[in-house]
C-alpha cells in the first residue's frame, strides 16, 4: 500500500498513514516513514496491544520510543505521533476518555476494547438510556482505574489530549499540515 501513495499526491489528496507496530516490524518502521514523507503524505506510529487471549506482538516499548522519537527529529511532521504519547511508552498514564463501540449487530461495548462488555444492544435500547444507566458508571468507573498502560491510541493519545499544554503542540502540527501540507 505504501508504494502506491503517489495515486493519492497525483490526486491532491493527504493521507495519514496509521501503523500499528508489532516486535516482528519494529526495524520496519523508517522505511514506512521514509516512504510516507517521500510521497508528501503523514504517518502515525503507535505500538500494538495485546488483548487477552491473544499472541504477545507487543514490541520492545522503549526501542520503539526510541525509533520513533529519533524518526520525529529526522522527518519532523511527517511523523503525527505526539510527544505525549511517545513519552507515554514508559510512563503511566490514566485513559480519561471513553469509547462507544458498536459492532455491526447493534452491540454497544463500552467503555473500552481490553476492559469493554457488552452493556446493551442499539436494536433494543436507545443510547442515552444505555449511557445513563448504573451498569455504564459503573463502567466508566472501572476506566479510571484501570491501570493496563494499554497504550492503545484512541484512548491514551486523547487522554493526553485533555491537557492544554500536551494539546497546543499536537494542534500546531495538525494544522501546519493542513495548511502548508
Amino acid at each position: 500500500m505504501l508504494d502506491q501513495l503517489d495515486l493519492f499526491s497525483d490526486l491532491g489528496i493527504k493521507t495519514t498513514v496509521q501503523t500499528v507496530v508489532t516486535k516482528r516490524d519494529l526495524d520496519k518502521i523508517e522505511e514506512k516513514v521514509e516512504k510516507v514523507h517521500a510521497h508528501g503524505h503523514k504517518i502515525l506510529i503507535m505500538p500494538a496491544f495485546n488483548f487477552d487471549g491473544t499472541e504477545d506482538l507487543a514490541p520492545d516499548l522503549m526501542a520503539l520510543r526510541e525509533i520513533v522519537t529519533r524518526l520525529k527529529r529526522e522527518y519532523g511532521n511527517t511523523l503525527t505521533t505526539s510527544r505525549s504519547y511517545i513519552e507515554s511508552f514508559d510512563q503511566p498514564y490514566t485513559c480519561r476518555t471513553l469509547s462507544v463501540m458498536i459492532e455491526p449487530n447493534g452491540d454497544i461495548i463500552y467503555p473500552c476494547m481490553p476492559i469493554g462488555t457488552k452493556l446493551g444492544n442499539l436494536l433494543e435500547d436507545d443510547l442515552q438510556t444505555l449511557m445513563s444507566s448504573e451498569r455504564a458508571q459503573a463502567d466508566r468507573e472501572q476506566m479510571l482505574r484501570c491501570d493496563r498502560h494499554c497504550l492503545i491510541y484512541c484512548h491514551a493519545e486523547t487522554s493526553h489530549l485533555m491537557s492544554l499544554r500536551k494539546l497546543v503542540p499536537y494542534a500546531r502540527n495538525i494544522v501546519t499540515f493542513r495548511a502548508f501540507g
